[in-house]
């Protein structure tokens, strides 16, 4: 049988993951049934949103949204509870709500080149942000350096803008 042909849950590898390019908000649906999925890769979605039961997919650990069509923050997302790595990278979000916060087990975020340039309270529980990609000035990656001094957050080299 075609790739094509599967359902989206049996196209779920063995370790739990589906990796999806231009998927519609019609697939998104469909995979809230796919008890297997662990990692999902939605690169160049289409859907301008993500569905309401993406919230109930307790064994979602990885997200990557990267170059997804989303104007701003699916907040969906602060319901993942389970999900450990988030990756926004190349989307045109410019700010991340204080509900991210309440993602207990989230360790990574990846917030390359897009447009966010400050982070909410509460994201202590981090172990690394990424900002490479995204012009920040200097004195705004002290900021956050401060704000967050034990989690690696990374940035392309120190911006000497104002």
């Amino acid at each position: 049988m075609a790739q094509s042909e599967l359902s989206l849950c049996d196209r779920i590898d063995e370790e739990g993951q589906l990796k999806l390019r231009k998927a519609s908000y019609e697939e998104l649906e469909a995979l809230c049934s796919c008890a297997t999925l662990r990692s999902l890769e939605l690169r160049k979605c289409q859907a301008a949103k993500l569905p309401p039961c993406f919230a109930e997919m307790e064994q979602l650990r990885h997200l990557d949204l990267s170059k997804a069509v989303l104007p701003t923050f699916p907040m969906v997302v602060c319901q993942m509870y389970g999900l450990e790595h988030l990756s926004l990278a190349h989307t045109s979000i410019a700010y991340l709500p204080e509900e991210v916060a309440d993602l207990p087990q989230l360790r990574h975020l990846d917030l390359r080149a897009t447009e966010i340039e400050s982070l909410p309270t509460g994201l202590g529980h981090l172990e690394v942000i990424d900002f490479r990609l995204r012009r920040i000035s200097k004195r705004d990656q002290e900021e956050i350096r401060a704000q967050y001094p034990d989690i690696s957050i990374f940035f392309s080299s120190p911006c000497h803008c104002n």
